[in-house]
């Protein structure tokens, strides 16, 4: 089953683009969510399914969803990063 997003949708970000680091992170973990219940469900049809073929494929786009994963979770950071850097949500500044 495909899931259709739309701007406003499952997310308090209301309708149109963001631009704000804070925003843009809120987006990207939504995707990384979506993309580790898909993981999840691919794993347990790979344990299901006893066919030879369909196994060792399922198996390699396992491979490409975890290559996949760890750029959003990349790309994630590096946004969250830029949020920490700006600071303007911390109301004042001191070191840690």
């Amino acid at each position: 089953m495909c899931r259709i997003i739309t701007p406003g949708e499952g997310h308090e970000h209301g309708t149109g683009t963001v631009a704000e680091p804070a925003a843009i992170a809120e987006l990207l973990r939504e995707s990384l969510i979506g993309e580790l219940q898909t993981t999840g469900d691919l794993m347990a049809r790979l344990e299901m399914i006893e066919d030879a073929e369909v196994s060792h494929a399922l198996f390699h786009l396992l491979e490409k969803k975890r290559r996949l994963t760890d750029d959003l979770w990349l790309l994630l950071r590096r946004v969250e990063d830029r949020f920490f850097e700006a600071g303007e949500n911390h109301g004042h500044s001191h070191s840690h």
